[in-house]
């Protein structure tokens, strides 16, 4: 294994985001079949194969790219893009407000047909720690206050709206939204703070 967060050489990345994006669409793909069980079976030998060849040489965390890029005017913030867990959202930041869309799929659900409700917390989370970032803060949250208004339908659309209100010192304030068909869902404050230590890590 090599040591964590080893610079990833740049002639890897296509090859990298396209493992991930196959990962996810493996992730869908095994907890929404309906195969019969000898096609299961055979689908885990193939997993258990990549899984070995994968695993033949492996670092200590996940890699960690650059993940912020200038288009026209915007700064576009790729939100962990090597990581199969990780949330898939592009952050459009400009000045201190952040907007991002996502059509959450039946790997976020939580009740029947809607997205659980810690993945759209996880989603506000980020995309406030990213944003506050973007302003050349790296923070930790502190406390995050969330207000759920109204369900969250799977496969249709989310807009993510986020703004930094408020920096002073080492402490940032943000607000963030998410809405679904022009209605607000879920609404998201918190208070964020640098520790005394802490550096901005380099690629984010």
């Amino acid at each position: 294994m090599t040591a964590s967060y080893v610079a990833t050489p740049p002639e890897r990345l296509p090859a990298l985001n396209d493992l991930i994006a196959a990962t996810r669409e493996l992730m869908l793909a095994a907890g929404t079949t309906d195969v019969e069980p000898d096609r299961i079976r055979q689908a885990e030998s193939l997993i258990a194969e990549a899984t070995r060849l994968l695993g033949e040489e492996r670092r200590m965390r996940v890699h960690r790219p650059p993940v912020e890029r200038a288009v026209a005017g915007e700064r576009l913030f790729h939100l962990a893009p090597l990581n199969p867990l990780g949330i898939p959202l592009v952050l459009s930041v400009t000045g201190r407000r952040g907007t991002a869309t996502l059509v959450p799929g039946a790997l976020h659900e939580g009740p029947p047909g809607l997205l659980h409700g810690g993945f759209s917390a996880a989603v506000l989370d980020h995309v406030l720690g990213v944003l506050i970032f973007a302003q050349g803060l790296p923070v930790f949250t502190a406390t995050l206050e969330l207000t759920f208004r109204k369900s969250i339908v799977l496969d249709e659309p989310m807009e993510i709206v986020g703004e930094v209100t408020r920096i002073e010192g080492r402490k940032a304030w943000a607000e963030a939204f998410i809405s679904q068909h022009g209605l607000r869902t879920v609404e998201a404050r918190g208070l964020f703070v640098r520790p005394a230590t802490s550096t901005r890590p380099a690629g984010g």
